[in-house]
């Protein structure tokens, strides 16, 4: 029965809220050439990353004969026999061959003084018992890209690798090459080590392992062994994948253009601003709607919308149903109605640009932030990071600044207010072109972070060309 040298159980680890592994499983035996393929996007850059110790999981361990090893950094990993080769070689180029793998040996008291000629003496019965012929006193600059590789392995090998992880090597190779990189890592397995060969080209796995694992969607689909495969296998599993990344496309360009989505709100029956009774407006996450209607029906949607007005008909909003009184008394504090000249009626001008802003951010306010002004300092410097203003702006007040720069302040404060639902009536009034240039720019920030805008007013053409849907109220 063969004994695995390496295994790793349930490799969890996200990217934001993306699952890059997901409970990946695999195994490698005693002896063994393992490769793993996959497409860019399958998980297969994570996986040897983690192989290498280069970066952490969320969940899961790696066990090397029975015996859980610490993924802490690459030196551990290198400490506990597991040697990682990646296309960036760790070789210094300006050093020869014999010193970068004799120098950058681990220290013992034996070595204490360095030889040399023992140096050379020992690297030279080193190639000679793997059937290398590199010159040992070429620099690393001066050697083709598999001598580096296999100088690489060779000192791997010399300092007792148990499994050895080449990630993304052989770039460039001639078919003589792939048969002595092959051979080299065909006689360290004879020594007992293992191999584990990652590269997301099946054909150039197919040169070198044994056994074969295809990684995708973030876990260990398929496996086969080497003189199993037949092209059609690899076909199927390409095109999986590829439907796989053409079916994430897709639902991205659902959610841009709002289809198959839920609304974010839903007026139903509102038979007033020249709605039929049994019109229905929806409004969809990350989209700009337009209302445009003539004779102050605009303005009077906007108001019953962003609850300054009373008005009839039903609105569904995040999962719940109001009618037009118990809208208007809802405290639904993510929703913000501005009306025109919104960047000068907006201000407080007795506080400060940065308090201005502040006050604007609910989420921080119901956690008691007014009453620390260490963590006000701190958040007024977090919005200059993010949007590239001034600190020394933040201490003025809104009558000390210019209208340019009081257009962009209004807009970073409604962008701190981290709103779901932003109505604006009349928003072109007046409106110049700096003014027009922040309001695309910040409602495009809003669109991304899923809040649904409602552009109302008479200008049609204004409205089409600045939002994704536009209604035309009768």
């Amino acid at each position: 029965m063969r004994k695995v040298a390496l295994r790793s159980v349930g490799l969890v680890k996200y990217a934001g809220k993306r699952r890059i592994l997901d409970y990946c499983h695999f195994c490698v035996y005693e002896r063994e050439i393992l490769g793993i393929a996959g497409l860019d996007g399958s998980g297969i850059e994570a996986l040897a990353g983690v192989l290498e110790g280069r970066v952490s999981i969320d969940d899961g361990s790696i066990t090397m004969h029975k015996k859980e090893l610490e993924l802490s950094s690459k030196a551990a990993m290198m400490r506990q026999g597991v040697f990682g080769i990646s296309r960036h070689s760790s070789l210094i180029p300006q050093l020869s061959v014999m010193e970068n793998i004799c120098v950058v040996k681990p220290f013992t008291w034996k070595d204490f003084l360095i030889s040399r000629k023992k140096m050379e003496r020992q690297v030279m019965r080193l190639f000679d018992y793997y059937g290398m012929n590199i010159p040992l006193r070429t620099p690393v600059y001066q050697l083709t890209q598999l001598e580096r590789d296999m100088a690489e392995i060779c000192k791997a090998a010399l300092y007792g690798a148990k499994v050895l992880v080449l990630h993304e090597v052989s770039e460039g190779y001639t078919n003589r090459e792939w048969n002595e990189l092959k051979g080299l890592l065909m006689r360290i397995c004879q020594e007992g080590a293992s191999v584990i060969f990652i590269h997301s080209d099946l054909k150039k796995v197919l040169k070198i392992a044994d056994r074969i694992q295809v990684i995708a969607h973030g876990f260990i689909r398929t496996e086969f062994m080497a003189e199993e495969y037949t092209d059609d296998m690899w076909k199927v599993l390409y095109q999986s994948e590829q439907f796989y990344f053409m079916h994430k496309a897709l639902k991205k360009e659902k959610k841009k253009t709002g289809e198959g989505q839920r609304p974010m709100l839903t007026v139903e029956g509102m038979c007033m601003c020249g709605l039929k009774e049994k019109t229905v407006l929806e409004f969809p996450k990350g989209m700009a709607v337009g209302i445009v209607a003539a004779d102050g029906k605009a303005s009077e949607f906007a108001q019953i919308i962003g609850k300054k007005k009373k008005g009839q008909g039903k609105f569904y909003y995040a999962g719940k149903t109001f009618d037009g009184y118990s809208w208007r008394k809802s405290n639904l504090r993510e929703i913000i109605y501005v009306s025109s000249l919104f960047w000068k009626k907006n201000c407080f001008y007795n506080l400060t640009i940065g308090e201005n802003i502040i006050l604007r951010d609910y989420r921080r306010l119901s956690k008691g932030l007014w009453l620390d002004k260490k963590m006000l300092r701190f958040a007024v410097k977090e919005y200059c990071r993010m949007f590239h203003l001034d600190e020394d702006i933040m201490k003025l007040k809104p009558q000390d600044v210019g209208e340019e720069l009081l257009k962009e302040i209004f807009w970073v404060g409604l962008v701190a207010a981290h709103p779901k639902l932003l109505i604006m009536e009349e928003p072109f009034y007046a409106l110049d072109e700096v003014g027009y240039l922040y309001m695309h720019k910040y409602v495009n920030i809003l669109k991304e972070k899923n809040c649904s805008v409602i552009v109302c007013g008479r200008n049609q053409g204004e409205i089409e060309q600045f939002c994704d849907k536009t209604y035309i109220l009768d």
